[in-house]
């Protein structure tokens, strides 16, 4: 995550982590309170395990996951800083 943020030069704002899988890396993308993530997954049976991770790891709020259709991303143009697919 942090060799990822690095080469993006971004240094904050929506970073948006398609096919986060568990969210480890998607919770590490939030190197600190100038960030807000956002993991997008397929797999909506894993959504409730994947929050709960979150919410342990003390980052819930600042650390989201969400359903993603895997056709279209639910934002607004220019509203995302980093795309991490």
């Amino acid at each position: 995550a942090e060799d990822i943020l690095v080469q993006s030069g971004v240094k904050g704002g929506i970073v948006v982590h398609v096919g986060c899988g568990d969210a480890a890396v998607t919770q590490k993308l939030r190197a600190n309170d100038s960030y807000q993530v956002q993991g997008l997954t397929q797999d909506a049976v894993q959504i409730p395990a994947i929050r709960e991770s979150i919410y342990k790891a003390g980052v819930s709020g600042a650390v989201a996951v969400d359903f993603w259709n895997g056709k279209h991303l639910p934002y607004i143009e220019n509203y995302v800083n980093l795309l991490v697919v």
